[in-house]
């Protein structure tokens, strides 16, 4: 699978487009695919940044945008071109490769933008925020916390479009989902504060929550990363120690290391939550204002959706009552864990490339990497034994499926990576179907492929075979779905019936 992600950063744009397009490259690679990227505005350090990672960057033509090129789109600017030119700009940096999916992350590109590709990608996505024009894409992500987001993009993209909407879908590097697990350290009250507005934060916002962390009169330790801040633009103060750095390449180990964050409402805002770290989120974007806005209402952060309307005493307020706020502290290290748990890259990765999803026959020593998923209280929930399995009786159990010359096991891959199991157990010539996937990537619809190649290769198999049933909990409604769309009628209470041609 080929595939390009057209992205930008800027002071105006940002780091985070490009940072969380990289994480879902990462795990694209990862699944098999090839990706590369294409930009115009991006700076010298992204770049490279995206080079040491093994892609493929193009840079399009320097700003070709005039007042006159008006695509009636909020954000037309930042795409620095007409929607024509840049996506002429686009086809001619592939230089005839037709790419299976192209990815875009930009504010500036609607649905126009693709019509005009012409034949250079056979599918689109789009990572957006806003939900403010058509994206006519197959695939949209959306990865921020809106309360009843189902109805979020009611036509800007089409019925049958894949959304995946909301935090469980958040792009983060594996370093924080393999880091959240280990993040419970003893909040010992020292008040340890980690500052980080972002890559491309105004030096103006920096210096107001500085500001404010002097006049919320406290004690304690202050880690700020600020690229570009200086030493000499931080306030005199006795009671704060104030520990400034321009970057770090270990942000999941440092911000363990505190007790509170501050930061934007980017993509590290789900880092935060991630790890379980308390955050007071600061709006200076307005871009990030709605999605800062449900957060605060939930409840889940501090802080305050529009930096400029606040003054440096209230912001001060309100970061001495969070470091004070200890109840708020614990609740918000449980529900950031609950809401984010960093496997939003693999789902996304799996919901695009499920169609390349391919099965083989299980084998004996597949039965040690299934064992967790047959065991995870998602997949034990609507189980038929919904009790878990101590190790050896699950080898044991998988031993004898294998070697069952009625029962069909089959692994799904997308790529060499597992993500799913079938079983057919065969009785004349009717078949009982079992299914289940990679409990962490739930939501990417792996269930509707891994089914769909199942009857495929039963019917290869056990060409007598003329029906399939399943057994479906009523209250499995992700599991109902599946099976009806394809094919599956009622037969009975919790049965339903595939006849197969």
């Amino acid at each position: 699978m080929k595939i390009a992600f057209r992205v930008d950063a800027s002071e105006a744009i940002g780091t985070g487009h490009v940072m969380r397009c990289l994480s879902l490259a990462d795990e694209l690679t990862r699944f098999g695919a090839s990706c590369r990227f294409i930009a115009r505005a991006l700076t010298p350090q992204l770049k490279l940044a995206l080079q040491e990672a093994g892609y493929r960057v193009d840079i399009l033509p320097a700003s070709r945008y005039q007042s006159s090129d008006r695509s009636g789109l909020a954000h037309a600017s930042w795409l620095q071109a007409s929607l024509s030119q840049d996506a002429a700009d686009t086809a001619e940096a592939l230089a005839g490769e037709v790419m299976d999916w192209m990815v875009i992350d930009h504010y500036g590109i609607d649905s126009r933008w693709g019509e005009r590709l012409g034949g250079h990608a056979r599918r689109f996505a789009a990572i957006d925020d806003l939900a403010d024009r058509q994206l006519g894409v197959n695939v949209l992500v959306d990865q921020n916390f809106h309360p009843g987001h189902e109805n979020r993009y009611a036509g800007l993209v089409s019925g049958d479009s894949m959304q995946l909407l909301g935090p469980r879908f958040a792009l983060l590097r594996p370093e924080f989902r393999n880091s959240a697990s280990k993040s419970d350290r003893v909040h010992d009250g020292s008040r340890k504060v980690f500052v980080c507005l972002g890559g491309a934060a105004p030096k103006s916002a920096v210096s107001k929550v500085v500001a404010a962390l002097s006049a919320a009169n406290i004690e304690g330790l202050v880690t700020l990363v600020a690229p570009g801040f200086m030493p000499a633009d931080l306030p005199s103060t006795q009671a704060l120690e104030i520990k400034l750095l321009g970057h770090t390449k270990n942000m999941s180990t440092l911000l363990q290391e505190h007790d509170v964050a501050i930061g934007a409402g980017g993509g590290m805002l789900w880092e935060r939550l991630c790890l379980g770290i308390p955050s007071i989120v600061i709006g200076y974007a307005a871009n990030q204002r709605q999605g800062i806005a449900s957060l605060l209402k939930a409840g889940l952060v501090k802080g305050s959706d529009d930096l400029a309307s606040i003054s440096v005493e209230a912001l001060g307020t309100i970061i001495r009552d969070a470091l004070v706020d200890v109840d708020w502290q614990a609740h918000a290290r449980t529900q950031g864990k609950m809401l984010v748990d960093g496997f939003g890259a693999p789902r996304v990765a799996a919901a695009l490339l499920g169609a390349e999803l391919q099965l083989r026959r299980a084998k004996h020593d597949d039965a040690l990497a299934i064992w967790p998923w047959r065991n995870d209280a998602r997949t034990r929930r609507y189980s038929s034994n919904p009790a878990p399995l101590q190790l050896q009786e699950h080898i044991d159990w998988w031993a004898r499926s294998v070697d069952n010359d009625k029962r069909h096991l089959f692994i799904g891959e997308i790529g060499s990576i597992p993500v799913g199991v079938i079983r057919f157990d065969l009785d004349a010539n009717q078949a009982t179907v079992s299914i289940y996937t990679d409990p962490h990537l739930s939501g990417s619809r792996i269930g509707t492929w891994l089914l769909r190649q199942g009857l495929i290769a039963l019917a290869a198999s056990s060409p007598a075979t003329r029906s399939v049933l399943a057994e479906i909990n009523k209250a499995n409604h992700a599991s109902l779905a599946l099976f009806r769309s394809a094919g599956f009628e009622p037969q009975g209470e919790n049965i339903f019936r595939l006849d197969l041609a």
